[in-house]
């Protein structure tokens, strides 16, 4: 098969997303796709060598670094753009289910290093450093404080799962705990968690803990919101360089600056969406603050922790009734302990 009848194939289907909340020019995703195809070509028959993990390995984590054009808002929106091309691939039968979730996996592991690359402009070859100081001649210096953040941030992270872990274990007693029900919007009959988290938890903390309590896989872009969508809440990544008309908010901060405390102290209800071609989205309603002399009465686990939920979850990245995730409260918890170190 030809590159540019599969690229062509991809570009007219419901699996393309333009990002255009994010891009000024989202047709310049297709370049990373060409380049992507023509190496698959050059090196084997397509598609098959696009599940090879040797080719992704040099052009996910060398190629793109050094030579994609990419200015730092729009780095998250290429790595969804290569998922959902790989997400169109197995639905249409170009790979194995196996090779598909080896290909997601592989995404997963290696997404803190390919952010930490793409943004080193040690890891930037000669013309792309050029070329971006030409288009944009101050992009280095505004990266410089906000990578230092960012990378401070990565490097608290393990490498599995994404998970961020936590200086301190966070006891019942040391805060007070919000109780909160999380829906999954649009199911019948509904699909829910309940939860118990530290007050003084933020919002990249509770996107970790809702990552879990749906069994998401971490891999797409996310947001939350309150209101009609005039206050926006994402991580510090996605933010890089845009300002309030960009992204259409009258208000945005990143998600790792705003406490639970602070935002439910203005509202009792929020919004959560995951990935924005599929649009899962949730709602989170406060139904208590409970008092932490009183957290023990209710849990002897250390928060967060998941005291009730109903319905299992759809697969992430899966059509259809069959496949879904069955819910394990047991589960659950036991994969929040990582979120509690």
């Amino acid at each position: 098969m030809k590159p540019e009848v599969l690229l062509n194939q991809f570009l007219d289907s419901d699996y393309f997303y333009p990002y255009d909340l994010y891009l000024t020019d989202p047709a310049a995703l297709s370049p990373v796709l060409i380049s992507l195809l023509e190496g698959a070509a050059e090196s084997g028959k397509l598609p098959n060598e696009l599940a090879r993990t040797e080719l992704l390995d040099f052009f996910y984590l060398h190629f793109l670094p050094a030579e994609a054009l990419v200015f730092p808002d729009e780095i998250i929106c290429l790595h969804e753009h290569l998922i959902d091309f790989y997400h169109f691939l197995n639905d249409h039968d170009y790979l194995s289910k196996a090779n598909y979730n080896k290909i997601l996996h592989y995404f997963q592991n290696n997404k803190q290093l390919f952010l930490e690359r793409m943004m080193d402009d040690d890891c930037w070859s000669a013309s792309k450093k050029r070329e971006l100081l030409d288009n944009e001649s101050n992009v280095l210096s505004q990266m410089s404080e906000t990578l230092k953040l960012l990378k401070k941030d990565l490097e608290k992270q393990t490498t599995k799962n994404n998970v961020v872990p936590f200086a301190k274990k966070q006891s019942p007693l040391q805060s007070d705990a919000y109780q909160l029900r999380i829906d999954l919007d649009g199911f019948r009959p509904p699909i829910w968690r309940r939860i118990l988290v530290p007050k003084n938890f933020n919002l990249h903390q509770l996107h970790l803990i809702i990552q879990i309590l749906f069994g998401w896989e971490n891999s797409h872009l996310h947001q939350f919101f309150r209101g009609n969508g005039n206050q926006s809440f994402q991580p510090a990544e996605q933010l890089i360089g845009q300002s309030a008309e960009d992204y259409g908010f009258a208000r945005f901060k990143a998600t790792q600056e705003v406490t639970l405390e602070a935002i439910f102290t203005q509202t009792k209800t929020l919004k959560y969406v995951y990935d924005f071609g599929a649009d899962w989205m949730h709602t989170i309603k406060v139904e208590k603050l409970i008092p932490a002399e009183q957290v023990a009465s209710v849990t002897e686990e250390p928060l967060p922790v998941c005291i009730k939920g109903k319905q299992d979850t759809p697969q992430e990245d899966a059509l259809g009734a069959d496949f879904y995730t069955p819910f394990h409260l047991a589960e659950i918890n036991q994969q929040l302990q990582k979120i509690r170190k």
